[in-house]
Order: C-alpha cells, then sequence, then structure tokens
C-alpha cells in the first residue's frame, strides 16, 4: 500500500478556516496551502508544484491524466476523488472526524496516509 502524508500546518480545509485567511481550496493554493488531495498528487502522482497551483481538483490539471485512478476515462473525477472533496470541504466534521473519514476512504482506495505537524492557527 503506497503512503503519503498530509501535513497539518499547510492543509487547508473549509471547516478550519471560514474567513479564507489561509487561501482558497484547491490542490495548491496561493499561500501554500494544499487540500488532501494536492498532498495526495503531489506525492503519489508526482504532479509539481506548478502543476497544482491554483487547481480546484484532479480533473483541472493540465494533461490527459483520463483513466488513471483519479480520473475516468470521461474526464470527470471518479467517485472516491469527489468523496475526499466533500469530506475535505465539510465545514460541520471536526478535525479529528475529517482525520478518520480521510483515512478510511484513502484506505479503502488502496493508500496509507500518514498526518503530520499540528493545525496553523
Amino acid at each position: 500500500m503506497q503512503q503519503f502524508v498530509i501535513d497539518r500546518s499547510k492543509w487547508r480545509t473549509s471547516g478550519d478556516d471560514l474567513n479564507h485567511k489561509h487561501g482558497a481550496t484547491r490542490l495548491l493554493n496561493s499561500k501554500g496551502f494544499m487540500c488532501c488531495l494536492g498532498f495526495f498528487c503531489n506525492q503519489i502522482e508526482n504532479r509539481t508544484t506548478d502543476e497544482l497551483m491554483g487547481v480546484p481538483d484532479p480533473a483541472g490539471i493540465d494533461g490527459d491524466i483520463r483513466g488513471s485512478n483519479l480520473i475516468g476515462d470521461d474526464g470527470f473525477n471518479r467517485p472516491w476523488v469527489e468523496s475526499a472533496i466533500i469530506i475535505n470541504d465539510d465545514s460541520t466534521l471536526s478535525r479529528e472526524r475529517r482525520e478518520e473519514k480521510i483515512h478510511k476512504l484513502f484506505k479503502d482506495n488502496g493508500y496509507d496516509v500518514k498526518f503530520i505537524n499540528e493545525y496553523p492557527e
């Protein structure tokens, strides 16, 4: 099982930043924060920060990644990717519950997630 790391100090979720002081929720935003799929795309899919900058979701990455584990042959995010987006952006979840749900979702799809560091203030 492949492992990737989510650095809480650079993880952008809707629940923690409703006033957007850490920037928009993107694969990578201009303030250096990533959503869960940004960490995944960078570490597992080997996408560069230039490729991820300002992109809202994996379907928006330049280049043809159709038929990958992220994107279906139709060019749209696979259902599990849409679920990751919903969990990442659900402002009703506690930090602990969000981590549990992200961990389970990625594990169910063949990936192990390790969380490091503390959340930003």
